[in-house]
């Protein structure tokens, strides 16, 4: 419900399922089901019946609940009610008119009482007392429910806390046959150990028997050829599993299941401990006595006293300690606790809950809960195959291709294992990335026979294939009964996902090269994304409406989308776009014998899946996008633009009336209901939107059918999280963001105070990280919305907010000063430069001061120029040996200006036979020139290598940033590519052995220090070419940064608000160059706005401006600072350091805060502002 809660019900121990009835709970009544393991049942239900009610409604209310419990077949039932109700029948000393209702209904509903009478209230005020809470059951739990106790134990409550025990003959706590994955503490695993048992285990195996063979290397060899040789591939990754979970066992210790026992409070203390004895033996003495009613009385007031006293000494510990919480949120951890409850993104328990099932009826029990959940999770391909889908099934099983892609080599399996985290759940067999590479690291040739018998044979292993399902509640969805409100997460084996990952790779790389992929598809693409999307979805829309045209946008939505994926699609799809024969077997034996499990405490259930990409898994998003890819290449009639963002499927039709675009939208969707068909997928008319874009007034009706049923229209549409209206204005846009990043600041001012809480560090970072990139997020698409003020108001309205926490200001600080000295740019000028760099990456836009498109950008080499995902080679060796050639590269920055040189050596150091110098434009990059260093070094050891073959060479350099970026292989940058590609061609071709190596700079090495000087020499040359002109993107964005702080310069200039604050910072130079830690005190100072008598006069707070000092003027700030004598001592403090440098006094307000300012910062807040 929406309204106050006042009932719950908490379960601590996680190892009992708790399953919601939506439906009959309301904010006053729960009704929980609770399962367990031997197969009992029984509903828990909290009820909280108001005293200002009718108590005869809020007994239908629980009547209705009750019935439905019974309609389930579940007949134990408990209940804990706050009934307000009084009676002699549960040892109350009066009987009420809500209690004798409550009697008629406990016997007519068969319930029974487990109230005992041990002469204790079960509630108590300085007022009275009484027995209104009850505990009650049905005859089914009476034998069940022992030990009721009414407990003296002193809580902050007036009411008592009432326990009993539930025995079903010990159920509650017997093991479950069901087997659980495990997780081990890889943090405390014993290696070394680890290793010895593996190399046992794997002897018995390959020889069998014990073997005191020492040499890994011999027993991964042994172990390469038995997985060779062995028939049955499923048989020994299984043997290799258990292995490595023996070793595992015996090395690692393991996770235990979570049961949540008694939890300290970081707020409890000693104190509190000995304040709640007192009030216990003051209760205790009170309640004793029993003959002097004055002496009882004066007991009575002073136990009450107490525990008033005792109970704001917990309140007062819980807002100390969350004070003292926030105050230790710092720029180290601005991400804690307290901007995760801001952001509503603090992690909760999983909760289940009734759902509604396909008819319309709802489940009645756990586990037809979790068959809903698995029918959508694992859905049956129940659907008969028309000939289209016998046709897709012939394709595949007569698909035939003589192309073999290359084998996986022990590098690119080692890539593949470092790009996994070692904090991400593991699969049934608990293996993490540490696991997997330890196994790697002893035998790397085992692992890489096992992955290319995988390959060659076409078979990825069952054991790998099975998954547990993970469900995670969506934001937002708590009180849904849709079974879409869980999203299901697989947890597969590592090892499996491995191979995944080097078999997903090769796929995308191999149509890719070939373009064979849609450009219109932006999601899991890279170097695309939701922005690129948008911005093509804007630019057809602008130009039909330039061309008076109207705009159809319509949103579909995937009904069950990644899960509902039709296997038969997918392989058709490859076999279209003639896969390698290798990597299509393997990617049908992928899609095979999966199966999938969902495991709660009391239920397991596992089901074969016969369709759907498992979300979590490496392969998944890459088949999506390839059966998704012929949606997108469909014969669509002129006027119409297609595109997708992974399962966001969107059509944009443009024509010139009414009619037309219904005629175009309704001939699109038959296409695409054809496609649907065709690939077992199910589009939902009803959550699929229509938007109608148009600069008319008054509109004929659309009507767009989909599967027989009308597409609704609307007027606001939200698409990758940007907001389009009708009018194409962005004013829908603007105010969602504000609204979000408003609800954002407002939760965060709640911990921020001016005197305790976030400090102005953490709010900084959290501006930064989270709000900046969610009122800038796709600037380029809306950034036509800043042409209207309002909309640049609503925006500076919000990060005037945001910057007075961070200054720790009153609300009456201007924009202008908020935003100067919290150091953060006008969001309006943020978004045109942030819109500035993108357009410049994607060379569709100047900026003033850089000559483009004159010069090329150094951008990444695109995805479809990409080398094979095995020509990963390892480019940095240690062992060097003694080489032909000794390079030493390096690159200088100087002034502005940029070289780079390389010097080689031949017979270690003792002659030099080559040297060379180049140029770069100035606007280069100190990285740019230590990569062309590298590469230059290397095109000269090319044309070495044609007249000498099998030679060595290494090269040095003091750039550890270069080396990363040649190592790694997701880093695609031009310079960086055309390295790896000549140390391949090197290498492969001429058999050169070339390593790379890092020495340090400036430390008496004479080729390092000759290259250096070289470099040097190149940068200063003002006649020598310019060899690499590349602008690199740091230099753009420096250029818009620049831009924008001129633009924010010049408004703060021109601004008539701010008049004290330009008294300390007459420039924006004067500030940003400046690190400010902020206080209230100082900000008061700062900006003018405090607790001195002007300011506090200007908003009429009080009637005189005039300072209480003899002077008698108006209490500014300036006459505070400079001449009020109540603060004379601290001020001759500073007045005498000032003098003692040679100054005289007194100074303006910007020379002391410029030239004197940890002295000056130290006075502010040195004064007593009480004196005021």
């Amino acid at each position: 419900g929406a309204g106050r809660k006042r009932a719950a019900i908490v379960v601590p121990k996680s190892n009992l399922d708790v399953l919601m009835y939506i439906s009959e709970s309301c904010e006053d009544m729960v009704f929980v089901e609770i399962p367990l393991a031997d197969g009992n049942v029984f509903s828990v239900i909290s009820a909280y019946l108001c005293d200002k009610n009718d108590i005869k409604q809020d007994l239908f209310t629980l009547e209705t609940g009750l019935q439905s419990i019974r309609y389930k077949n579940i007949t134990a039932v408990i209940i804990g009610m706050d009934s307000n109700s009084r009676s002699n029948t549960w040892y109350d000393s009066i009987t009420n008119g809500r209690g004798k209702t409550m009697e008629d209904f406990l016997a007519a509903k068969s319930l029974f009482l487990l109230n005992e009478n041990d002469g204790l209230p079960t509630f108590q005020t300085k007022r009275g007392k009484s027995n209104i809470d009850l505990t009650l059951c049905t005859y089914s739990m009476i034998s069940k429910i022992f030990r009721w106790h009414n407990s003296d134990e002193e809580s902050a409550s007036d009411h008592r806390i009432l326990s009993f025990v539930i025995d079903f003959k010990g159920s509650c706590h017997r093991q479950t046959s069901i087997k659980r994955s495990c997780r081990y503490k890889t943090k405390y695993a014993n290696w070394e150990k680890f290793d010895q048992v593996l190399k046992e285990e794997v002897s018995k195996f390959t020889l069998n028997r014990n073997s005191n063979e020492q040499d890994l290397n011999a027993i991964d060899l042994l172990l390469s050829n038995k997985i060779k040789s062995t028939y049955d591939l499923n048989e020994v990754t299984e043997k290799i599993t258990d292995m490595i979970s023996f070793a595992c066992s015996a090395s690692i210790p393991r996770y235990k299941d979570s049961q949540h026992g008694k939890k300290s409070v970081p707020w409890w203390s000693t104190r509190l401990t000995d304040m709640r004895k007192k009030v216990r033996k003051s209760r205790r003495l009170f309640q004793r006595t029993n003959r002097n009613e004055q002496l009882r009385e004066d007991r009575k007031n002073l136990y009450y006293s107490l525990k008033l006293e005792y109970t704001n000494c917990i309140r007062k510990a819980k807002i100390d300690s969350w004070k003292d919480y926030c105050n230790a949120t710092n720029q180290e951890n601005p991400w804690n606790a307290v901007y995760s409850i801001a952001a509503g993104k603090q992690k909760s328990s999983l909760l289940l809950t009734t759902l509604c099932k396909k008819d319309g009826t709802y489940t009645t029990n756990t586990e037809e809960t979790l068959s809903v959940i698995m029918d959508k999770c694992v859905p049956k391909d129940l659907e008969e195959d028309t000939e289209s889908h016998k046709q897709l099934k012939l394709t595949v099983e007569q698909y035939q291709s003589t192309d073999h892609d290359k084998l996986f080599d022990k590098t690119e399996i080692q890539r593949a294992i470092s790009d996994f985290n070692e904090l991400k759940a593991p699969g049934y067999d608990g293996f993490t990335k540490s696991i997997i590479e330890r196994f790697n690291f002893d035998f790397p040739n085992s692992l890489c026979t096992l992955y290319n018998e995988c390959l060659s044979r076409g078979c990825f292993p069952k054991i790998w294939k099975k998954s547990i399902i993970i469900l995670l509640e969506k934001p937002g969805k708590k009180n849904s009964q849709d079974v879409s409100k869980y999203r299901p997460i697989s947890l597969l084996p590592l090892a499996g996902k491995i191979l995944e990952k080097l078999l997903i790779s090769r796929v995308l790389y191999r149509l890719r090269s070939r373009k064979q992929l849609s450009p219109r598809q932006f999601g899991f693409t890279p170097q695309s994304g939701t922005v690129e999307e948008l911005m093509q979805v804007k630019k057809f829309v602008e130009n039909g409406l330039a061309n008076k045209q109207q705009i159809l946008m319509i949103s579909l939505d995937v009904s069950g989308a990644f899960d509902a994926a039709y296997w038969p699609a997918i392989l058709a799809q490859l076999a279209k776009k003639e896969c390698p024969k290798n990597l299509f077997n393997l990617s049908r034996s992928y899609f095979s014998d999966r199966f999938a499990t969902i495991n709660t405490a009391a239920f397991s259930l596992t089901r074969q899946a016969e369709k759907g990409c498992p979300q979590g898994s490496c392969c998944g998003p890459g088949f999506w996008i390839i059966m998704y890819d012929s949606i997108l290449k469909l014969d669509y009639p002129p006027g119409v633009f297609a595109c997708a963002f992974a399962d966001d499927f969107l059509a944009v039709i443009s024509a010139k009336t009414e009619h037309d675009l219904q005629m175009l939208a309704n001939r699109t969707m038959y296409l695409i209901e054809l496609w649907s068909i065709k690939n077992k997928l199910l589009f939902n008319a009803n959550k699929s939107q229509i938007l109608h874009v148009t600069n008319k007034r008054n509109t004929a009706p659309i009507n767009v059918y989909l599967m027989g049923k009308s597409i609704p229209m609307v007027n606001e549409m939200k698409l990758l999280g940007v907001w389009f209206d009708r009018k194409w204005t962005w004013k829908v846009h603007v105010r969602k963001v504000c609204e979000r990043t408003s609800q954002l600041i407002n939760m965060l001012s709640r911990s921020a105070k001016v005197y305790w809480g976030l400090g102005s560090d953490a709010l900084e970072i959290i501006y930064k990280g989270a709000i900046l990139p969610i009122m800038t997020y796709a600037a380029p698409v809306w950034c036509s919305a800043l042409s209207r003020q309002y909309n640049v108001d609503q925006l500076r309205s919000v990060q005037r907010r945001i910057a007075i926490r961070i200054i720790k200001g009153f609300r009456t600080i201007s924009f202008y000063s908020a935003t100067l000295l919290a150091g953060i740019i006008p969001i309006d000028i943020k978004i045109m430069e942030m819109t500035d760099v993108y357009m410049t990456f994607k060379n569709s836009f100047d900026i003033p001061g850089l000559f483009y498109p004159q010069y090329e950008l150094d951008i990444p080499v695109p995805a479809d120029k990409w080398p094979h995902p095995s020509d990963t080679i390892l480019t940095i060796e240690e062992d060097h040996g003694i080489p032909l050639y000794n390079i030493f590269t390096d690159g200088s920055k100087l002034d502005n200006q940029v070289g780079c040189a390389l010097v080689v050596f031949q017979n270690d150091l003792n002659e030099v036979v080559h040297r060379q110098k180049f140029k770069l434009a100035d606007w280069c990059s100190n990285n740019q020139a230590e990569l062309l260093a590298i590469l230059k070094a290397l095109q000269w050891l090319q044309s070495v290598s044609r007249l000498t073959k099998k030679e060595s060479a290494i090269i040095n350099t003091d750039s550890e940033v270069s080396l990363a970026v040649i190592s790694d292989i997701h880093n695609h940058n031009k310079t960086a590519e055309d390295i790896r590609l000549l140390l391949k061609r090197l290498r492969n071709e001429s058999q050169w052995t070339i390593n790379l190596a890092w020495v340090k700079a400036h430390r008496g090495n004479a080729g390092n220090e000759l290259a250096d000087q070289l470099a040097k020499e190149a940068a200063l040359d003002t006649v020598m070419p310019t060899s690499f002109i590349k602008v690199p993107m740091s230099y753009v964005k420096r250029q818009a940064r620049l831009t924008s702080f001129n633009k924010w310069a010049q408004e703060w200039l021109l601004t008539p608000q701010g008049k004290t604050t330009k008294m300390f910072f007459p420039s924006v130079q004067s500030r940003v160059t400046m690190r400010l830690s902020h206080s209230h005190q100082l900000t008061m100072v700062l900006t003018g706005h405090g607790k001195n008598k002007l300011y506090l006069h200007r908003f009429h707070i009080i009637e005189s401006p005039n300072c209480l000092c003899k002077l008698q003027v108006p209490q500014s700030w300036h006459h505070i600072l400079f001449d009020c004598p109540f603060f004379e001592l601290p001020r001759s403090k500073l007045t005498r350091f000032v003098m003692m440098q040679g100054r005289g006094w007194p100074l303006t307000e910007r020379q002391l805060f410029s030239d004197f300012t940890d002295q000056f910062i130290n006075f502010i807040n040195s004064l007593d502002l009480n004196l005021l």
